[in-house]
């Protein structure tokens, strides 16, 4: 996928990007909120996830643990 790039004169541009910036405080915000045990946690599981879909997309049928 290609990032997104909006023309500078569209119409949504200022609305896109104050959505945007709401979602990353959002999200800094809910990081913050976890305790560091839970963080380590997803950490964990998302670096599995990665690997297994990474694997998939490259065609490799393998199964997570």
């Amino acid at each position: 996928m290609e990032p997104l790039l909006l023309r500078e004169d569209s119409r949504h541009r200022a609305n896109l990007t104050d959505l945007s910036m709401e979602l990353a405080q959002k999200s800094a915000g809910f990081r913050r909120s976890l305790p560091q045990s839970v963080l380590a946690s997803l950490a964990d599981l998302v670096r599995s996830m990665n690997c297994y879909y990474s694997n998939l997309i490259e065609g490799h049928d393998t199964h997570p643990v």
